[in-house]
């Protein structure tokens, strides 16, 4: 018996340049090889793991990095290989790992993203984000063979260490001490984008250090101290040093750099990187470091001073030919006078000596007060404040019109609410109300409440944002001008989405009352607006008309992504392809790429497949030329779970899969994108049989989702509750069903139709376990609920009434079961045509049951027009024909056309081990079936393999089935000069079985056939 409808039933990889032209540098952690092993060069295009090396970038005393090609996401990445030293730290592998665990924490533009980490063959690597540019230093003073002719103002460098200063400081939130910050761990992408790497030293700030690191302690403060005791140390220590030579450092007592290096190498000034005894680079290192106690957030404070100290004067601020020299200058802060002809403001000198100093609790409480320091520049504030007032008069009156412009500045970003006036206010929401009352169904009158309580979050989120966009730049000058138009540009862009989902919800119908808590919650997050990378993204400055066409136009995909939220396909593809229409003539390329990605989501939702196959390829390629990794994403992921569902291409839904996969870690795996990936690789998975991968997705989809109890889970936990349908498992499928249900009646209320999805499915969970009772509560409640809200002929009401079809076919009264499935039928027939794969499905179990009355004729050419439509539909290798296969074979059987039914039923096995493997239940069916053809034959001994396996295979349930096949066994066991005495074991069984079942109609000719078998082959 066949389910309807989709409740229960059912780019080539290629070789990136490997052009060596490019100017690419990843450090890798360690300046000098020392006494490393040398390690073999691995020929181009040898393969660790799933990787591919092309060629190798750098090397260093921990590692060799290679640009690498990642074969299973198609796209290139850089991978570490962990450098063999003789007598090597032993801790050397995991403080790699520790770095790959400390990096894949952080999620942030300016930070390099790891993706993969691992061991192969002894060879410890970590795979990472491959950046096309140059390391900092090389930005700021140009490379060994071709420095800088000039350098570089101080204004731009000081913007891009703003950028890596952005990226430390995600670093510490994230509870992250780097520990060796420094120009040659800061990557300039060619994109203009600083971005922090090499967190090989990095260690939590909670994290306890190793028995290594406490015994190679001074004996001046113990690493076990709290971080205001290592203060003391550095403050004894600070004292001391000035003691012992009166302001001179005798020269060091103590190596501090790695045994392997000459005396000669150590006597320049160089950014020496130690191994071994101490963590960091020298030159870099903040007093504690030198000291061996505990660091915090503040030790990295110091190196990024030291670090843009030596951007903007050329020189590093503390002088030293040798480590013990530098290192004095450190304990005692003695920082150089700065060098003549550098135009460095006093301002910022002030700030980056603050930053230096030698006791950490003297320094900036943290990244983001230093950051904050250092992008208020007075001079720019003053341009901004008080532009054509004369000298003289501005330095009398400074501070009254300092203070007058930030009271007129702070009213500027007052008053929020009053941009949302006529979007969400107490008029608008009292018209929502109404609309939704006024459809007389409970389930509206439930959704209103949930409704208001996300509008009015969302509302009062916006408003937030909005105050605080505008504060930070008029306000803190935190943030620069260019980068609050973004995001005011957001925010309104934002407000039109609001605008647009309550005009669908104020002239709400039935239809969009049903979807109405899915449009309140389904708005797009404001954290978007606070993403600078992705505002960037498509944003480029437009001629003041060409601004406007655009804005028009997404506008109008606001709408049309309201209409398609609410169900409302017809308005929103016609909404959609004017969008596209208008969107071309703005020439705007991004633009034109999301109508074209909304246009496809549309024909998808109106089931226009093909067409919305077409529209989403036309926007993932168009974004793909633009960069526009958002749209990419979302066009990828659509295409996954269209071609993957009703197209019918598993290889070609992979392909979009892994397409999808690699944009969303390229935007840094944003939980919703992946939760959205992983849910419809689930329902992909378990279309073509892959039931673990498809529980896997579909349970990190679950954990992915940060809202509990959004509408969401319920889908989710509905899909789970197939897969274990699918597989067999059918009560963990009542399980997810029952917690779908659950979820649905707390987000949506006990009445909504979403709920009834659920309750069926449930339903036909408890069916295929013989709780026919529960079975058909569950079916007439979700009967009743499509019923109150849509009338008797909605085709959502047709799951339910299939069930209850199949409920009646099983008990034997098959006048009822075909009344069920003619009302299916009907109902399929007046929605989607009589072509569509739902009509072919449920056309096959009319078959069936006229199969059990007797009319084998008719149950032939209903199973033949079955097969016509879903083979046309679904293509002739769907594993949703096999049903309809073996019931024809079975007419074909009693009719006595034996070859063509064997026929039927090989190809009923065919297509179900092919898709779901020979352990399927349900191939239980068709090898009966084989079974009995081989009696009906007149060869037993032929007919005792497939039975035994249809057995094994636990897929028959019903007791007439599960009777009928025992009894089946045992007479091809006595014919074949089997095991007599075990035939009859099993038709003593199934009478037992059956009797213990209750007398049904449907039982009654199995049961006579049992005992007229038994009568018939007494016991020897």
């Amino acid at each position: 018996m066949t389910a309807p409808g989709d409740e229960i039933a059912g780019a080539a990889a290629r070789e990136p340049d490997g052009d060596a032209t490019e100017r690419t540098r990843v450090d890798t952690g360690v300046d000098d090889v020392g006494a490393a092993e040398v390690l073999p060069a691995p020929a181009r295009g040898a393969l660790l793991g799933r990787y591919s090396l092309l060629r190798k970038l750098g090397e260093g005393g921990m590692g060799v990095v290679y640009s690498a090609y990642d074969e299973e996401l198609d796209r290139r990445v850089a991978i570490k290989l962990l450098r063999v030293r003789a007598g090597a730290d032993p801790s050397a592998a995991s403080r790699m790992l520790r770095e790959a665990q400390a990096m894949a924490r952080l999620s942030h533009p300016n930070v390099v993203q790891v993706y993969d980490t691992g061991e192969l063959s002894g060879q410890v690597f970590l795979a990472m984000e491959f950046v096309q540019g140059q390391t900092l230093r090389e930005w700021i003073f140009g490379g060994p063979d071709e420095p800088r002719r000039l350098p570089r103002p101080w204004r731009e460098v000081l913007a891009m260490y703003l950028q890596a200063g952005q990226g430390l400081a995600a670093a510490h939130a994230a509870g992250l001490v780097h520990r060796d910050f420094k120009p040659d761990n800061v990557l300039v992408g060619s994109d203009g984008r600083a971005r922090v790497l090499d967190f090989g030293l990095a260690r939590s700030d909670a994290s306890p250090r190793s028995d290594a690191t406490r015994t190679a302690e001074s004996d001046e403060g113990s690493a076990e101290g709290s971080v205001r005791d290592d203060a003391e140390v550095v403050r004894r220590s600070a004292e001391r040093s000035v003691r012992d030579d009166g302001g001179r450092r005798a020269p060091d007592r103590e190596p501090e750099l790695e045994s392997g290096r000459s005396r000669s190498r150590r006597s320049i000034d160089l950014q020496l990187t130690a191994a071994g005894t101490v963590l960091g680079t020298p030159a870099y290192m903040s007093p504690e470091q030198h000291l061996r106690v505990a660091t915090d957030a503040r030790s990295d404070q110091f190196s990024f001073c030291v670090s843009l100290y030596e951007g903007v004067y050329g020189e590093r601020p503390f002088a030293g030919h040798s480590g013990g020299e530098l290192r004095g200058a450190v304990m005692t802060g003695r920082v150089r006078d700065a060098p003549p002809g550098r135009k460095v403001p006093a301002w910022l000198r002030k700030v980056l000596l603050r930053g230096l100093r030698v006791l950490p609790h003297e320094r900036y409480p943290g990244m983001e007060a230093l950051l904050a320091a250092l992008a208020a520049d007075p001079a720019q504030t003053r341009r901004r404040w008080l532009t054509g007032a004369g000298l003289v008069g501005l330095a009398l009156a400074t501070g009254l019109v300092v203070a007058q412009r930030r009271s007129a500045e702070a009213e500027v970003c007052r008053g929020a609410e009053r941009l949302l006036a006529g979007v969400w206010d107490d008029e608008r929401s009292a018209a929502v109300e109404a609309a939704l009352a006024a459809t007389g169904r409970a389930f509206a009158r439930d959704a209103w409440p949930r409704v208001k309580e996300q509008l009015d979050l969302h509302a009062r989120t916006w408003q937030a944002m909005h105050v605080e966009v505008c504060e930070a730049t008029n306000l803190r000058r935190s943030q620069s001008a260019a980068l609050m138009d973004l995001r005011m540009a957001c925010l309104f862009e934002s407000r039109a989405e609001l605008r647009a989902a309550v005009d669908v919800l104020a002239g709400a119908d039935v239809k969009v009352a049903e979807r109405a808590v899915q449009v309140a919650t389904g708005l797009r997050p404001l954290a978007r607006c606070a993403d600078p990378e992705a505002l960037a993204a498509g944003r480029a400055p437009l001629a003041p008309a060409a601004a406007a066409a655009v804005q028009a136009v997404r506008e109008m995909l606001s709408q049309v992504r309201a209409e398609d939220t609410a169900g409302r396909f017809a308005r929103g593809l016609e909404l959609a392809r004017d969008a596209v229409v208008a969107a071309e003539r703005t020439g705007h390329g991004p633009t034109r790429a999301t109508a074209l990605l909304h246009r496809g989501r549309m024909e998808d939702s109106a089931a226009d497949f093909a067409a919305a196959e077409r529209s989403l390829e036309d926007a993932y390629w168009l974004a793909e030329e633009l960069g526009e990794d958002n749209t990419r994403a979302e066009a990828a992921l659509r295409l996954l779970r269209l071609v993957g569902e009703p197209r019918g291409r598993d290889h070609d839904a992979m392909q979009w899969g892994r397409q999808a996969e690699a944009v969303i870690h390229r935007l840094g795996d944003p939980p919703a994108l992946e939760a959205t990936l992983r849910a419809n690789l689930g329902v992909v998975h378990n279309r073509y049989g892959r039931y673990d991968a498809a529980l896997a997705a579909l349970h990190r989809a679950i954990a992915l989702e940060q809202r509990p109890g959004h509408p969401l889970l319920t889908v989710y936990h509905r899909d789970l509750g197939n897969v274990h349908y699918r597989r067999g498992r059918y009560r963990d499928a009542e399980s997810a069903y029952t917690l779908a249900v659950t979820i649905g009646e707390a987000a949506l209320g006990r009445e909504h139709p979403e709920v009834a999805r659920s309750v069926s499915n449930l339903g036909e969970a408890h069916r295929v376990q013989g709780h026919s009772a529960e079975a058909e509560r569950c079916f007439m409640r979700s009967i009743a609920i499509w019923e109150d809200a849509f009338g008797p002929d909605h085709p959502l009401l047709a799951p339910p009434l299939n069930g209850l079809g199949t409920l009646a076919y099983r008990r034997g009264d098959m006048q009822a079961a075909a009344a069920h499935f003619e009302r299916v039928r009907d109902l399929f027939e007046r929605s989607y045509g009589a072509e569509h794969p739902d009509v072919g499905a449920v056309t096959g179990n009319l078959g069936e049951v006229l199969l059990r009355q007797g009319a084998l004729a008719e149950s032939q050419r209903a199973s033949e027009r079955a097969l016509q439509i879903l083979a046309a539909s679904l293509g002739p290798e769907h594993d949703g024909l096999a049903d309809v296969h073996s019931n024809l074979a079975r007419a074909l059987t009693l009719q006595g056309q034996f070859d063509p039914a064997a026929e039927h039923y090989a190809r009923a096995v065919t297509l179900l081990e092919r898709t779901h493997g020979a352990g399927y239940p349900e191939l239980a069916k068709p090898l009966t079936g084989q079974g009995l053809l081989a009696l009906a034959r007149e060869r037993p001994t032929a007919a005792i393999a497939p039975l035994e396996r249809a057995i094994a295979l636990g897929g028959a349930t019903d007791p007439a089935e599960l009777a009928e096949l025992r009894l089946a066994l045992a007479r091809a066991l006595w014919d074949g000069d089997g095991d007599r005495a075990r035939a009859r074991n099993l038709a003593q069984l199934a009478r037992v079985e059956l009797a213990a079942a209750g007398p049904s109609p449907a039982r009654a000719p199995i049961a006579g056939a049992l005992e007229r078998w038994l009568a018939e082959h007494p016991a020897s």
